[in-house]
């Protein structure tokens, strides 16, 4: 059976979602004391992810901010995407306006930045990038104006795999509900088969170290406006290859794979790479395996911490997922565990056996 045909005449049930207006007198608070200048005409609650939340905040000349706030920035998340584009010379990514730590009644950390008021690709229609590939390319390449960081490829492989078993990720409570509803001990041998299996790619591909890569190019990270493509979340960036982005980005919007060769020359004529399709298909093994370590992860994430209130990323889960089932099901790992994946994410979603 077909994983796509499960959305279709399907409603879906969620709990109501949280009270917002804590968050946005929060996040005014914030305005108030990091840009005591700013005239707010309307701040809204836009995404929110494991790291951060974010605010869209319009001011009364109509001039569109991003705030991002986060808890507990140990990591250095919102510093390295601050530093990202502070030192950027990209017209397609979000103007610097400042980042810092502040006490409000707790330790924050903030990143404020001025973005145009385009749509994200997924609110807009993800046909705009087939309509205008060209332009998109270009634009992404745009992107490479930014300096080299950092983390490389490897490393940026090394920590997303260290961290795939649940008790990595897990409060203690949420462990022990996933505990009781899942099979922890299957779960967590294939987390471990899949990173063996991904590392023993990696042995046989020479890992890129050159190029920019976003990290992240999801639909809720690319933005347009009929004119250009515009890109934010860089809290993943990495020097690699632009071939892990493209692969990443064929996975998100469900490429057929008799097309990606087709744009994969386009990519390389507008970016003037060499087209290595040996070296794309290796990237695109490795890339794969790691969605699908994604994936699960991220819904795991979603049910056990978040108690399914964040139901739009579970049905963006969900979607991606489908696109990929496919080519999942040519993964040897995949199909021995087929049974266990399948009543982790699918029955809980679909209500039904995929």
């Amino acid at each position: 059976m077909k994983l796509s045909s499960l959305f279709k005449g399907k409603v879906y049930a969620f709990p109501q979602t949280q009270n917002q207006e804590q968050d946005l007198t929060f996040a005014s608070k914030v305005i108030e004391k990091i840009a005591p200048k700013l005239n707010v005409s309307n701040i809204s609650l836009g995404k929110i992810n494991d790291n951060y939340d974010v605010f869209t905040i319009i001011d009364t000349n109509r001039k569109n901010y991003k705030l991002k706030i986060s808890l507990d920035d140990s990591d250095g998340i919102l510093k390295k995407e601050g530093s990202v584009i502070k030192n950027s010379k990209s017209k397609t990514i979000p103007t610097f306006k400042s980042y810092g730590e502040i006490k409000i009644g707790e330790n924050i950390s903030y990143l404020l930045t001025i973005v145009p008021p385009y749509e994200s690709v997924r609110d807009y229609g993800r046909s705009c990038l087939m309509e205008n590939m060209d332009l998109f390319f270009s634009n992404y390449f745009d992107f490479q104006c930014t300096k080299s960081v950092r983390p490389t490829y490897k490393t940026s492989l090394d920590k997303f795999f260290d961290n795939l078993d649940p008790q990595n990720y897990l409060p203690k409570d949420s462990l022990k509900a996933f505990e009781s509803y899942t099979d922890y001990p299957l779960c967590r041998d294939f987390m471990n088969q899949l990173k063996e299996e991904t590392y023993e790619l990696t042995k046989k591909t020479h890992l890129p170290y050159k190029f920019k890569c976003h990290g992240n190019l999801s639909l809720d990270n690319i933005f347009f406006d009929k004119k250009m493509f515009y890109f934010d979340g860089f809290e993943s960036v990495y020097m690699g290859h632009p071939f892990i982005d493209l692969v990443d980005l064929f996975l998100e919007i469900g490429l057929p794979e008799e097309d990606q060769y087709r744009i994969l020359s386009k990519f390389c004529a507008v970016g003037e790479l060499s087209e290595e399709r040996d070296y794309f298909k290796s990237l695109y093994e490795i890339q794969l395996r790691k969605k699908m370590g994604d994936l699960i992860s991220n819904y795991i994430k979603e049910i056990y911490i978040y108690d399914s209130y964040r139901y739009d990323n579970i049905l963006n889960i969900a979607d991606v997922f489908s696109h990929c089932y496919e080519r999942f099901c040519k993964v040897e790992i995949f199909n021995k565990n087929r049974d266990f994946i399948m009543k982790t994410i699918c029955e809980p979603i679909f209500g039904v056996k995929a």
